[in-house]
């Protein structure tokens, strides 16, 4: 949702809610953010003059950005195995088009067999890439 500034919010039911009272709602889930969105929340990203009563969220928000991957193949761009090196991209690429689904779990899994014995170069980044699992 955009608001008149041109700044997007990301909502798990209202992206922005202005002068309203919201009640009884419930939101879980999970929202990913690609580093599109500078806002998000799981009622409201954002309340102006509103009241939320008698509800509750059970959100996890993951703002991933799309840096995490294009960083990730920058740095396996130190690998000297040509074959090697293009492999583990190949893997990124499939990780990063999976976020979000349930096949993400696995490529991640590929991609950390493949990267074993580059540990020292992807110990950065290890962290990140377990907020989406």
């Amino acid at each position: 949702m955009d608001n008149k500034k041109g700044t997007s919010y990301v909502g798990g039911i209202v992206g922005k809610a202005v002068g309203v009272t919201m009640t009884n709602c419930r939101v879980e889930g999970t929202i990913i953010n690609h580093g599109k969105s500078p806002v998000s929340g799981g009622l409201a990203a954002s309340m102006e003059g509103g009241l939320i009563e008698n509800s509750t969220a059970n959100v996890r928000i993951i703002h991933s950005g799309d840096e995490i991957f294009s960083e990730l193949r920058i740095a396996l761009e130190q690998i000297e195995k040509v074959d090697e090196r293009q492999k583990l991209i190949r893997l990124v690429d499939d990780m990063e088009s999976s976020v979000g689904e349930s096949t993400f779990k696995e490529k991640y899994a590929s991609f950390m067999s493949g990267v074993a014995d580059h540990m020292t170069v992807m110990a950065p980044f290890l962290t990140k890439l377990l907020e989406f699992i």
